[in-house]
């Protein structure tokens, strides 16, 4: 069950997190880990998520990375996945995430710069919007056949439009 998390609060624990929050940290947390532990984190979103959804976020945690690893002032410093408690790293990029998931225009400035450079910003940016926005879709039904009768829905008010158009 989700908790009910507000920006106002400061979490210290994985548990003061949203369910998505917790999700974003685990898969870090399992990506630096290792790839074998990450294929945890890919079969889950895998699963829970569709296949565009789990797409967007497996890449969105190897762009934050990648957005330290490439523009980061510092080295990225986060608690094994066994600890209950947050680091000091993991609570500015919650701050980050959810400045940039309740205010899209206005980002928390002072977080992300402690953290990359300004060329750095708009990738770890991008990165946490494009996390929190397939992550969203867990709760949308993954189609695991194809809906034949949406399917002769379609059909009956198909239209045949050329694809493209050949000039000589």
């Amino acid at each position: 069950m989700p908790n009910k998390s507000t920006p106002n609060n400061n979490p210290r624990e994985i548990s003061d997190l949203t369910f998505n929050e917790q999700v974003f940290i685990w898969a870090l947390r399992m990506k630096l880990r290792g790839e074998e532990f990450f294929k945890k984190v890919v079969a889950h979103c895998e699963k829970n998520l569709p296949r565009a959804a789990a797409r967007i976020s497996l890449h969105s945690v190897e762009m934050v990375i990648n957005s330290i690893r490439y523009h980061g002032k510092k080295s990225l410093t986060l608690n094994c996945t066994c600890m209950p408690n947050l680091s000091s790293d993991e609570l500015d990029l919650i701050t980050l995430y959810r400045s940039v998931n309740i205010e899209q225009n206005q980002i928390n400035a002072s977080i992300a710069s402690s953290m990359v450079t300004i060329e750095g910003t708009e990738m770890l940016v991008n990165a946490l919007i494009s996390f929190h926005m397939a992550m969203e879709t867990i709760d949308s039904p993954v189609p695991k056949q194809t809906d034949r009768l949406l399917v002769a829905r379609q059909k009956q008010y198909e239209v045949c439009v050329p694809a493209s158009k050949m000039i000589h």
